[in-house]
């Protein structure tokens, strides 16, 4: 195994797999907002308009975990030779 390559690589890999998992906490976040607001009937405005706006907030988080995968994951792409050098013990 060339142990730099597998330096290298690991930390991107862990990288993604944060990314992914902050992405999946934001979905499963706001669809337990979806449900406390739906199940509770609040009727006070002002309460509505803030979960509204934490929403909000977190669909832009959710982009923005989009858009920093995709950059991680088209680097790590173009790392394929390091990445057979990481796994393989040649």
């Amino acid at each position: 195994m060339d142990r730099s390559s597998f330096e290298y690589i690991m930390p991107r890999l862990k990288k993604m797999q944060d990314i992914l998992g902050d992405f999946q906490d934001l979905q499963v976040q706001s669809k337990h907002l979806e449900k406390f607001i739906k199940s509770s009937n609040i009727d006070d405005k002002s309460i509505q308009k803030a979960v509204e706006a934490l929403q909000e907030q977190m669909n832009r988080l959710q982009g923005r975990k989009k858009e920093e995968f995709i950059e991680e994951f088209c680097y790590f792409s173009r790392l394929e030779n390091d990445f057979r050098r990481a796994i393989c013990r040649f």
